[in-house]
């Protein structure tokens, strides 16, 4: 696991499934605990990207800590609850491809993704699809998640979306993933 340090509270988990089997993830929970020790808070999320992993595969994920719970440079750790999954199950992803990053804008939105979801099952019909983009900073660590609904509640076998996520800082460096049900 890899995190982000903290942004408003914020905190991006890069997560691998070190297992060989497939899983689905169930919950993160994650503590941050003080320069000194002291347990400061914790924060939980069910929501990944991509919610189901093949063995030796990655995962994105953010988690909110309660607004001043955070000490300065807190260390964030996180306990991964998952669940075996048949490799039929495992193969229920939507895929990422044709990934876009715009130059760079002014305003809000420093840049945007775009991104390509593609359903490559035969009968598994993805509903409320979901993209999110980790930027990563020069030395390899995230530093931010983006998430973005698709612009379709579903997304039928053999069939894609394009999303397009609005990143608030420029982001170099990424990994993009994506969910549904």
């Amino acid at each position: 696991m890899a995190a982000s340090a903290p942004v408003d509270g914020r905190v991006a988990l890069l997560l691998h499934n070190g297992t060989s089997r497939p899983v689905r993830i169930d919950r993160v929970n994650a503590s941050a605990t003080s320069s000194g020790g002291a347990l400061a808070t914790s924060a939980r999320t069910s929501a990944t990207f991509p919610q189901v992993l093949a063995p030796d595969e990655l995962a994105l994920a953010t988690v909110t800590f309660r607004k001043r719970g955070l000490g300065t440079e807190p260390a964030v750790t996180a306990k991964v609850r998952s669940t075996p999954v048949s490799t039929a199950r495992a193969a229920r992803v939507l895929s990422v491809g044709d990934l876009v990053l715009s130059p760079p804008l002014t305003g809000a939105v420093a840049q945007t993704m775009r991104a390509t979801l593609t359903n490559t099952t035969a009968s598994w019909t993805a509903q409320i699809p979901e993209a999110a983009v980790m930027c990563f900073g020069e030395a390899g660590t995230p530093t931010t998640i983006t998430t973005a609904r698709a612009p379709a509640r579903r997304v039928a076998p053999g069939k894609s979306i394009v999303a397009k996520i609005e990143l608030a800082s420029l982001c170099p460096t990424y990994l993009v993933a994506a969910r549904a049900t």
